[in-house]
């Protein structure tokens, strides 16, 4: 595998998201689906 993604909830106090960058995975881009705010990973070998 190449290129491996997740998306995660992005509110909170930020707990998701640094668990997700303390795996390797780098933040790319944050989105919001009907004021749920999001962030996508990306993680390469």
């Amino acid at each position: 595998i190449g290129l491996v993604r997740v998306d995660c909830w992005a509110g909170g106090d930020g707990d998701l998201q640094r668990y997700y960058e303390s795996q390797g995975f780098k933040p790319t881009e944050r989105f919001d689906v009907n004021g749920w705010i999001g962030q996508v990973f990306e993680q390469r070998p």
